[in-house]
């Protein structure tokens, strides 16, 4: 039987998101490179212009050194703070302040101090360290620049040389399709909102690097766009790991427990409640029409269990199902017997599915027909019996006492399973 079936490449799809993350990383570190170089541009350029006048406060209380000439001109000393051991003493003091000719934004920096002919603090001295700092914050957040840029770029082109589509087992791309039947864990359905809230972390910092660049100055102004910088890199960090690690264990100790589910049950989907509720009803009553009767993955029929085999059915009305068909629930009106077999025929085993986060275990329940069946209407099978284990199926099965190899093995173990085969790549064993 051919079993197989073209699909979107999974890896075509994660790579492009890993490059736009990585990218979105790089722009990040790029705000306070951006920042640093302005300072050194406009606040050490070493074009300085001097103020002279009685110091009538020197504020020291707050996280930002103040100091007033004539009772009315601010400046900040924090760029200096650490070249003068006792500013309070300048308080009644005649002084010249040395001052950035133009700055960026924010209360205008002292980058020196004179009384006299006395220079109490040098301001070309001031300017070199202050820019070989700067010319350090430079060089980390560069490198890191240049990492996720690389890295972005790399992924990227290797994205670019994947296919974008995949030819796939059947299995594979009949629990891929039908994956939202199944219900998340609890913490997979947080996600959407630890997302916004990640957004809005990285949001909040950018705001926080661009206002601190309009009132704050000096060493706050630095502190506050590196702190920010890394706040905002430690959210990446905690969002990756909450969808990569934590999320994934909590979602496959959910599976263990509770697996297999109710297809009848849509309570999980995002749907609206008015939808659900009529949609559950018409399940419901489908169910209650036809016990026994199940989808069939591989040819768009469906398959009605009874004790003598399984009788496939197509819809009268259309010949050629479509893709809706083929991975359809069972409401369709399938009315057209065109073919029964025993099971004897089908030799139906278990086949298991894994992925890597979401929704990670699923079973097909798959025939094993030796070549392809014709039809009453002489076309023929040429995909095998696929359907997808839910508790009802589970039950027909135990019903008619149809022999499964390997479903017992994959239900009583699926933790260890689940854990064995998870993060490897999603395929059906």
């Amino acid at each position: 039987m051919y079993n197989k079936i073209i699909d979107e490449n999974p890896l075509y799809r994660r790579l492009r998101m890993y490059a736009v993350l990585a990218f979105f990383v790089a722009v990040v570190f790029t705000i306070p490179m951006i920042v640093v170089g302005l300072i050194n541009s406009r606040n050490l350029n070493g074009q300085v212009v001097e103020v002279s006048g009685v110091v009538t406060n020197v504020n020291t209380d707050d996280d930002a050194l103040l100091v007033e000439l004539d009772g009315k001109d601010v400046y900040t000393a924090e760029p200096i703070r650490e070249q003068m051991d006792d500013w309070a003493a300048l308080s009644g003091q005649n002084v010249t302040l040395i001052l950035p000719h133009s700055q960026l934004g924010g209360t205008r920096w002292i980058l020196g101090v004179a009384q006299g002919d006395e220079t109490l603090v040098d301001y070309s001295q001031t300017i070199a360290n202050k820019r070989a700092d700067n010319t350090t914050t430079l060089i980390i957040f560069g490198v890191l620049v240049g990492v996720f840029v690389l890295g972005s770029g790399a992924i990227y082109a290797w994205q670019r040389k994947t296919p974008v589509t995949v030819e796939k087992n059947l299995a594979d791309a009949y629990c891929e399709y039908s994956a939202m039947r199944q219900p998340s864990g609890p913490l997979q359905r947080k996600m959407p909102y630890f997302t916004i809230g990640f957004i809005g972390v990285s949001l909040v910092c950018i705001v926080a690097i661009a206002l601190a660049a309009d009132y704050l100055t000096g060493a706050a102004l630095i502190a506050t766009v590196v702190v920010a910088s890394v706040f905002c890199a430690a959210a990446t960090v905690a969002y990756l790991l909450l969808g990569l690690v934590w999320a994934p264990k909590n979602e496959r100790k959910f599976y263990a427990e509770n697996y297999p589910f109710d297809f009848n049950d849509i309570s999980h989907i995002m749907w609206s409640k008015k939808f659900k509720q009529r949609l559950q009803k018409e399940l419901q009553q489908e169910r209650e029409q036809y016990p026994h009767r199940y989808a069939d993955g591989g040819n768009g029929c469906v398959c009605d269990f009874t004790e003598n085999g399984v009788v496939l059915s197509i819809d009268e009305q259309d010949d050629m199902p479509t893709a809706e068909q083929v991975f359809a629930q069972e409401t369709a009106s399938f009315d057209k017997p065109v073919c029964q077999l025993s099971y004897e025929q089908l030799d139906f085993e278990a086949v298991p599915h894994y992925r890597a986060k979401d929704r990670p275990f699923s079973v097909v329940i798959k025939s094993r027909l030796l070549s392809p069946v014709t039809l009453s209407d002489g076309t023929e099978l040429h995909n095998d019996i696929h359907l997808l284990l839910d508790v009802n199926l589970l039950a027909t099965l135990k019903h008619f006492d149809v022999r499964v190899e390997d479903l017992d093995y994959l239900l009583t173990n699926k933790e260890k399973l689940m854990e064995q085969n998870c993060n490897k790549k999603r395929v059906s064993h």
